[in-house]
């Protein structure tokens, strides 16, 4: 095969660079394009024993011949490494693998550096949205990119669409499309994109080829969305008269792209939608802008808006035609507080919930600009969607994956903590229509209510007094064991930390209240738990930490139930997992303790926001109902969370949406990958007043007292 111009230069461009590491193991991160260009140089000159990529699924797969491999397999076989990707993702690569001690060097020869900050210098944050539509209106003629500036993919980036289509297929195709699109060159179309597949891999029926091609435009509609602010702008010069285009460096059918713009309200006549696939020129060659400027424009004025800044801005430009750059969803992320997110990796589904995310916060192009790239979550459903939405998905289908595993018939959903949980988990069934065979309740269950009706002897009676609590001994007596007494003779304030000791002997003249009422609460919470969960093998569902609720119902029940928490001591210091059985979501197998979790790190925050429109469970009374302390300030606040479950929901919706409509063979991502995308959000973000103001710690078993959380 000749070699074209482009792939001629960027192996003039490898060897310049790499000239003198001939003799080297060298690993390239990257199995795209630019790789397959290269690889008659790197073949013939160089020691090159393996590929790195994004991916955890590809790991172990041949691509040009070369394994890709795992990060520990790429240190122990490498001498160097080199990111060879455009410049663009440089940055962001090596923000993933800079921690490899193989050096690292970027595709020029350089040596990586580490680049995860804020960019708060950059000119365009001066800028807005009124005053690009001034600078256009006085153009005729307007000009817009497609994707990432009228609509863009809701994903970390566009090969994810690819991965998708890999897995929603089940068929191994993104080897074979990356050698398609190397023999067509710069520009094809859909059809001839489709036609080359076939060729190259014929183990694969033409029948199948054809519904492959039908799910990935299925796919590309799913994962597609407008930037409302760029489509406002394109309707607010329709209105004024403008002549518009719409011009990109594309593939897809122009059909199935204009029917996408029409479901949007973009109207555009198809001699106004320039598509390079389908006039073989493209935009950043600048044959696409000749074409323009020469048979369209013919001397007319013009201006074109899009995203990229060589084959948006530089290219026309050098045609005579002007340019305005507005920044798409990736490069927001690059040079925003959130940086950092750009450098984690993951699955496919994680890179679906990350571009979720993106598509949320950075749909308006100018969203930072007053903040100079610092992210600052207004919204509370925004907060919802892009804080608890993937916190919530990932642990429920997480406890769906192990129940089904540990043959469970009943999630019991642990109140306060549970009742969202509960909420997005009767969401998640009604949206998977039928999928999902578990069937969950929520259940009345508290510290108080449970461990004070599980006592049965002397030893467990002390051990709920020994729990903490700071406050008068009237308050604690009525707050741990309902037994009101005297407030003159109670008013001493005890801390059962330093007063334990003191604490039984000033119990002793109650005993009999107390044997009276922690026998009447075991009767009445014994006959409850059976009317909620019969004899079914059920589980609690709750955030954590030492399974002491799990291990006071079990006791009631006499009967095994599983525990399954976002976080949890699972340490050899937990006597309680000598009696119950407890497993974690977002720790790590050997972090037993949770300490480098970071939904544990933010656990007050987490155990705020979880919480239900009632205080807490006191205990079921003689007539079966549940008793509650007062509501507080969480309760007071509590149609603000109601709003964020909303945001929690619809970011579930959305998932599921695009992964069930692909009927995608697996559905779950990765709660470590989540774990990590909290924190950095939790670090990194700041959030409204009307945001902050709705949290407080509250727990009335430990003392009477309420503290705002920021």
């Amino acid at each position: 095969m000749q070699t074209n111009a482009k792939e001629a230069a960027l192996q003039e461009e490898f060897d310049k660079a790499f000239h003198e590491y001939k003799e080297k193991r060298i690993v390239l991160y990257g199995a795209g394009l630019r790789t397959a260009m290269i690889m008659p140089v790197i073949k013939g000159k160089y020691n090159v024993v393996g590929l790195m990529d994004r991916g955890a699924e590809n790991i172990g797969r041949l691509y040009y011949g070369l394994p890709i491999l795992s990060k520990q397999d790429a240190e122990n076989s490498a001498d160097i490494i080199i990111i060879n990707t455009a410049e663009s993702y440089w940055g962001t690569i090596y923000d993933r693998i800079c921690e490899m001690k193989t050096p690292i060097f970027f595709a020029d020869g350089s040596r990586a550096q580490k680049r995860i900050k804020r960019n708060e210098e950059l000119k365009y944050w001066e800028e807005n949205r009124d005053g690009l539509k001034a600078r256009v209106s006085g153009y005729p003629v307007v000009s817009f990119d497609l994707y990432d500036t009228l609509i863009e993919r809701r994903l970390t980036a566009p090969m994810d669409v690819f991965s998708l289509l890999e897995l929603a297929a089940g068929k191994k195709i993104m080897n074979t499309r990356r050698q398609a699109i190397l023999n067509l060159g710069e520009n094809y179309d859909f059809e001839e994109l489709y036609d080359e597949m076939k060729a190259i891999d014929q183990t694969i029926s033409r029948r199948d080829w054809e519904w492959i091609k039908s799910l990935e435009l299925l796919i590309e509609a799913e994962v597609s969305a407008p930037r409302k602010e760029m489509i406002s702008l394109y309707k607010d010069l329709m209105h004024d008269g403008k002549e518009l285009y719409i011009v990109t460096d594309m593939y897809l059918p122009k059909e199935f792209l204009m029917e996408l713009l029409g479901r949007y309200g973009i109207k555009v006549d198809e001699g106004h939608f320039i598509e390079s696939g389908y006039i073989k020129k493209s935009k950043s060659s600048g044959a696409l802008w000749e074409y323009f400027a020469d048979s369209i424009l013919s001397g007319r004025k013009a201006v074109h808006i899009g995203d990229n800044e060589k084959s948006d801005v530089d290219m026309p430009i050098r045609y005579g035609i002007d340019a305005s750059y507005i920044m798409n969803g990736t490069e927001m992320f690059k040079n925003s507080s959130l940086c950092e997110i750009e450098g984690l990796e993951g699955t496919c589904l994680d890179m679906l919930i990350k571009g979720l995310i993106k598509s949320r916060l950075f749909n308006n192009p100018y969203v930072l600009n007053e903040s100079r790239g610092e992210v600052i979550i207004q919204q509370k459903k925004d907060f919802g969607y892009c804080v608890w939405g993937p916190v919530i998905l990932s642990f429920l289908q997480w406890v769906i994956e192990n129940a089904v595993q540990d043959d469970i018939e009943v999630l019991l959903f642990a109140a306060r903590d549970g009742y969202f949980i509960y909420n997005c988990f009767e969401y998640m069934c009604k949206e998977m229509a039928g999928e999902i065979s578990l069937k969950g309740k929520y259940l009345a269950a508290s510290r108080r209510a449970a461990n004070v009706a599980a006592i049965q002897n002397e030893h467990d009676f002390k051990e709920v007094c020994k729990l903490p609590y700071i406050g008068c001994f009237a308050d604690f007596m009525e707050d741990r064991f309902e037994v009101s007494i005297d407030q003159a003779a109670g008013k001493e304030t005890i801390n059962i930390s330093e007063d334990y000791d003191k604490v039984l002997e000033m119990i002793k003249p109650y005993e009999s209240l107390l044997r009276s009422e922690i026998g009447k609460e075991s009767r009445n919470y014994r006959r409850y738990l059976k009317s909620v969960c019969g004899i079914q093998r059920c589980a609690i569902v709750d955030t954590g930490y030492t399974g002491s609720i799990q291990n006071s119902i079990q006791k009631l029940l006499e009967n095994t139930v599983q525990g399954y928490y976002f976080y949890a001591n699972l340490s050899c210091s937990n006597s309680n997992l000598k009696r119950i059985k407890m497993k974690a979501c977002f720790q790590h197998e050997d972090d037993k303790q949770a300490a480098e979790s970071n939904v544990y790190r933010r656990l007050h925050l987490i155990e705020s926001f979880l919480t239900a429109p009632h205080g807490m469970v006191k205990y079921i009374d003689d007539f079966g109902q549940v008793v509650c302390n007062e509501a507080g300030k969480n309760q007071q606040y509590f149609k603000a969370r109601e709003i964020m479950n909303d945001g929690a929901k619809e970011f579930i919706h959305d998932y599921l949406k695009i992964c069930k409509n692909v009927k995608m063979k697996a559905l779950n991502c990765n709660p470590l990958f989540i774990d990590k995308l909290f924190g950095i959000i939790m670090d990194n973000c700041k959030f409204s007043e009307e945001i902050k103001e709705i949290f407080y710690r509250e727990d009335s078993f430990l003392r009477r007292e309420e503290v705002k959380i920021f």
